[in-house]
């Protein structure tokens, strides 16, 4: 028995004949994600397993991997080779010292494993209900559910959560595009719904420097900071407008001047 962190994608199920090159995408930027932590991560059957990491870092892993598009969703569980003894042993690790109502949801991958998943449901059930006084079953709307995973590969997760990840598509899967960052909450949206589209993101920054504090400069590299978390490395640009700004005010009619200021933004960038 090992205790794993299961992922899950979404979108890339779609992909087809592309499956792996998108595949290959979301596992380069998990290992990044998690690459000064101490543990290993392996590709198997539609899932991502992280292994070998202490207990301290669990809780730091799944925060992370929250951060990653293309994931869908993560458990922290166990492996265990698919036997129902091991099964049993594992449930009431995961149910110890529970109280309330709980359920067995069972889904099984593996057609050759002898019993159904409505049998494994029933049965781990009936086991786990007689080891833990303490619960009682409730099938339509449980506490706890104790989900069981049987692979093809002879191996089975059990895990009781499911963490909800960001969804859409791995960052490097779409191209480039480029944010032009001001310090207001518009522009860091609109980077993290393009990095979860899968986009490579860079940011412009502009600035009228010395009228323009050197304060708000720091704030957006604070936000871009934050939105690199979700994003991965993010370039950015730091470009002064105010010869600009100075230009369209001695040649441009008043109520022009902002339409043509950000006409020169847009070409900058």
């Amino acid at each position: 028995m090992e205790k794993i962190i299961i992922i899950r994608y979404c979108e890339i199920h779609l992909k087809g004949k592309n499956r792996s090159f998108f595949e290959g995408l979301l596992d380069r930027n998990v290992q990044k994600a998690l690459e000064d932590i101490n543990c290993k991560v392996e590709r198997t059957q539609s899932r991502y397993l992280v292994k070998h990491f202490s207990d301290e870092d669990e809780g730091v892993i799944l925060d992370r991997l929250k951060k990653v598009s293309g994931i869908h969703s993560m458990s922290a569980g166990y492996e265990i080779k698919t036997s129902f003894v091991e099964m049993v042993e594992c449930g009431n690790i995961l149910l110890r010292d529970k109280t309330g109502t709980f359920k067995v949801e069972t889904n099984r991958a593996d057609k050759n494993y002898p019993k159904k998943s409505t049998e494994v449901s029933r049965d781990l059930g009936g086991a786990l209900l007689a080891k833990n006084p303490g619960l009682k079953v409730n099938v339509v709307s449980p506490q706890y559910t104790c989900n069981v995973d049987i692979r093809e590969n002879g191996t089975t997760y059990m895990f009781l959560d499911f963490v909800k990840g960001m969804g859409g598509m791995p960052v490097g899967s779409s191209g480039r595009g480029t944010i032009m960052i001001s310090g207001g909450i518009d522009s860091p949206v609109a980077g993290w719904m393009m990095a979860k589209r899968g986009m490579l993101i860079e940011a412009v920054h502009f600035h009228s420097f010395p009228y323009t504090s050197e304060r708000a400069r720091e704030k957006v590299y604070d936000l871009a900071e934050i939105l690199a978390g979700y994003c991965g490395r993010i370039k950015v640009h730091s470009v002064n407008i105010l010869s600009i700004q100075q230009a369209i005010g001695e040649n441009c009619p008043e109520n022009e001047m902002t339409i043509m200021t950000r006409r020169y933004m847009m070409k900058i960038a």
